[in-house]
């Protein structure tokens, strides 16, 4: 069974549903060359609005799925930054 499902209404603030943008934006954290940018302006408008649409969880999925963010990924930030500074 997947962790997120499409939902069949909009996605409020504070859902289990929108806690798929804060395991997006931590992976983003641990994977410099990844682009949060679509991930941050749908939380901007969740937070503005209260909520997000049907479509803008749909690309939310979309990424969380194709980057197979729901299997385990190295966290070590430090030996990333490490790598990033070189």
């Amino acid at each position: 069974m997947r962790k997120y499902e499409l939902p069949f209404e909009e996605v409020q603030v504070g859902s289990d549903e929108s806690e798929i943008i804060k395991e997006i934006l931590e992976f983003a954290e641990y994977h410099p060359k990844f682009d949060s940018t679509f991930v941050q302006s749908v939380e901007k408008h969740m937070w503005k609005e209260g909520f997000i649409s049907f479509y803008q969880y749909q690309g939310l999925l979309n990424i969380y799925y194709g980057f197979q963010m729901d299997k385990p990924y190295e966290k070590n930030k430090a030996e990333i930054e490490k790598i990033g500074a070189k």
